[in-house]
């Protein structure tokens, strides 16, 4: 990363520290959240934010990358310690996931959270502060080991994570492609992606 956007990353992350209630990068998508939705309350009706969290997640994934299904619930009351605390103060309601993995030990999970407003997704965004831009999706960031990935990205009022990893990790192109199609339909809710997450019906929706 240019010396210049890392002191503009670094700034961005120590003004959302005390938000953030802890370290400011990207937390892991755990597999310890549970799979079920639970009755915690929501801003939004909980079935409406599903809905459009489920046409959101139903992109296609990398090249030679298999479906895993289902697609799992995250819930406010279920999330992972390291999201809680990425999350915490951001008004998070419901999340998504999607898995992919391509028979050699490599894997691909789209997370798609949806927060009560712009602001709130970025701050959540905010919270994960690292990574490199991502060419052909504005807004993007991803940070790569030689084993794994972690891409992130706030569109509207949601919060778009795409991580994996494994022996031959998926390339940030391909990553991208899943986060840019996400991005789309996002954008497709109407005027900056809020929609249905404020509790408001939409017309038009492109999901």
């Amino acid at each position: 990363m240019a010396r210049s956007s890392l002191v503009v990353a670094l700034v961005a992350c120590s003004l959302t520290l005390a938000a953030c209630g802890g370290s400011g990068r990207l937390a892991p998508l755990e597999n310890s959240d549970t799979d079920l939705p639970s009755t915690t309350a929501t801003t939004a009706p909980a079935t409406a934010v599903r809905d459009v969290l489920k046409a959101l997640v139903d992109v296609g994934g990398p090249a030679g990358y298999e479906q895993v299904p289902p697609d799992l619930d995250t819930d406010p009351g279920s999330l992972s310690t390291s999201l809680e605390e990425q999350f915490r103060g951001a008004g998070f309601q419901w999340a998504m996931r999607r898995n992919w993995a391509d028979g050699a030990g490599d894997t691909v999970t789209l997370f798609v959270g949806a927060f009560s407003d712009p602001r709130g997704a970025a701050q959540a965004f905010a919270c994960g502060c690292g990574g490199d831009p991502v060419p052909g999706v504005p807004g993007a960031v991803v940070d790569r080991t030689p084993k794994s990935f972690e891409l992130s990205l706030a569109v509207g009022s949601f919060l778009v994570m795409v991580d994996g990893g494994g022996p031959s990790p998926a390339s940030t192109q391909d990553v991208a492609a899943v986060a840019g199609a996400v991005r789309q339909r996002v954008l497709g809710l109407g005027p900056s992606g809020e929609g249905l997450v404020g509790g408001a019906s939409t017309g038009g929706t492109a999901v």
